[in-house]
């Protein structure tokens, strides 16, 4: 009788199938990676879009407490032109701090004076603000420029490039660091002096005060209010202050104040400059244009995303492309033109 014929198990792969395992493992991966990116890409564009949605309320809660939209004025000088805040020079996302749940945040330096408001008003602009930033832009904490002349009074802060009038308090030291602002308010158009006086969130030239709800003629579904600001990938983090040419040249002039300051091209845009003529359409932050402002005092629409997403009036958020038509773009930040919003659909 034959003896049973006895199976051989190999005990491992071989070379060759231990190759295959290792190649599918290879295209799998090549082809999940870019779906996980695009995943959370949009998850990020999603996310703009939320913070666009609150900023737009809040400027409208703060519009029903006080009668106008938050502004700032011309050049930072608030002065005493909005109800809510009389004197202070902060900028329009200084002013809807209330309206955030940030009130700790905006009562910051109130009653202070000399070092203590000093300190206190240094707190405040070194202190992200999670609503106002963008997940694909990175960390909100940049490094100040070397020289810095910056203006507060109780108790906004607002930065400017001339000497502090009208009782500003300047920050000296000059801050490390500053905080910063992914979002910009509608200037609408910038006039030749950088007022703004056919935006959103521009200012009522007859009054100097923030504009009323019923000045939108165009209806408010109709209108830009904010939207996200052009950012070189190269002022995620701009230049340590060891390189102070970067900033002279201006190259860094995209992202030098942050957050809190008032007028200035970090918290504000306009599609439109009026000396000159020059259209400033969205731009992709890929673009590396070094200047993202056409005058210091407005910058310009752009995103890092597909899109650049904006905020109209009523809180809706329009994707807006970037192959749009510049007359389109410029006509909906025009309160009072027509402009219809259904354009860009």
């Amino acid at each position: 009788m034959k003896p049973a014929r006895q199976s051989h198990v190999p005990n491992g792969f071989t070379l060759v199938e231990l190759l295959v395992v290792i190649a599918v493992i290879a295209i799998l991966m090549a082809l999940l990676i870019p779906a996980v990116g695009s995943v959370r890409e949009s998850a990020r564009l999603m996310q703009c879009r939320g913070h666009l949605r609150q900023l737009a309320q809040a400027c409208s809660n703060y519009a029903n407490a006080s009668g106008v939209m938050p502004t700032s004025g011309a050049g930072g000088a608030f002065g005493a032109s909005n109800a809510m805040s009389l004197g202070t020079r902060g900028g329009w996302l200084y002013l809807i701090l209330p309206f955030v749940e940030r009130q700790p945040l905006y009562d910051l330096g109130a009653g202070l004076t000399g070092g203590s408001l000093t300190a206190a008003v240094t707190t405040r602009v070194q202190t992200p603000v999670a609503l106002y930033t963008c997940a694909s832009r990175g960390s909100a904490v940049f490094t100040a420029p070397p020289l810095v002349n910056w203006q507060t009074a109780y108790p906004g802060v607002s930065y400017s490039s001339y000497s502090p009038t009208g009782g500003g308090h300047g920050i000296n030291p000059a801050p490390a660091v500053l905080a910063r602002s992914d979002y910009a308010g509608s200037g609408g158009f910038a006039s030749g002096t950088g007022g703004f006086a056919l935006g959103a969130l521009g200012r009522n030239v007859w009054s100097d005060s923030g504009r009323m709800l019923e000045e939108l003629v165009d209806g408010q579904s109709n209108v830009f209010l904010c939207g996200e600001r052009y950012l070189p990938p190269d002022e995620y983090r701009p230049a340590p202050r060891s390189s102070p040419v970067e900033w002279v040249t201006g190259r860094r002039n995209c992202n030098d104040k942050g957050w809190s300051v008032g007028a200035k091209g970090d918290v504000y845009a306009a599609a439109f400059h009026q000396s000159g003529s020059v259209i400033q359409p969205p731009l992709p932050d890929t673009a590396g244009v070094p200047n993202c402002t056409v005058v210091t005092t407005v910058g310009r629409f752009g995103s890092p995303h597909a899109g650049v997403p904006m905020a109209m009036v009523d809180g809706s958020v329009r994707l807006v492309d970037f192959s749009v038509t510049p007359a389109l773009f410029v006509q909906l930040f025009h309160f009072s033109d027509g402009g219809a919003a259904d354009a860009l659909d």
